[in-house]
């Protein structure tokens, strides 16, 4: 998942490698200059994730949630709190619901609308129908944890 920061550098978070030995959700928090064509890691998620959503929290960092987690290779419902300043990421809560493939959206400075996503989990047959409903995520202080 990508997004712009505020100085204009691209952050980079979490997805999938199909590289032999590496294969699997990755970890890693890049950020990417495009004024000089380099990239560098820049922190890592709790756990690695894809198909996760990523919304900008005032100038200081992301919020990121769901999306697919290795060991157990399933969906998410955790929510973690990136730092670009510190370079650190923490747990800040969690949905109500696991979710891969959804959206985020603000809705005013403390809340945040979930909504969407997908409920095919690793090994299912069939995928089941898509998460209609959505929920509410209250935003406190990124230090301070939701459950």
């Amino acid at each position: 998942t990508v997004t712009a920061m505020p100085d204009g550098r691209v952050l980079i978070v979490g997805g999938a490698s199909l590289d032999e030995g590496n294969r699997g959700c990755q970890d890693t928090i890049e950020i990417f200059d495009p004024a000089t064509g380099i990239s560098a890691v820049a922190g890592k998620l709790l756990a690695g994730r894809m198909a996760h959503a990523m919304v900008p929290f005032k100038k200081e960092g992301v919020i990121i949630s769901g999306g697919w987690v290795e060991k157990p290779f399933e969906r998410s419902r955790t929510i973690e709190y990136y730092d670009f300043t510190l370079g650190q990421t923490s747990d800040i809560g969690h949905l109500a619901t696991t979710r891969a493939e959804h959206q985020m959206l603000w809705l005013n400075d403390a809340e945040i609308l979930v909504a969407g996503g997908k409920q095919l989990f690793y090994g299912a047959p069939t995928e089941l129908p898509p998460l209609v409903e959505g929920e509410i995520f209250k935003v406190l202080q990124p230090q301070q944890k939701v459950n």
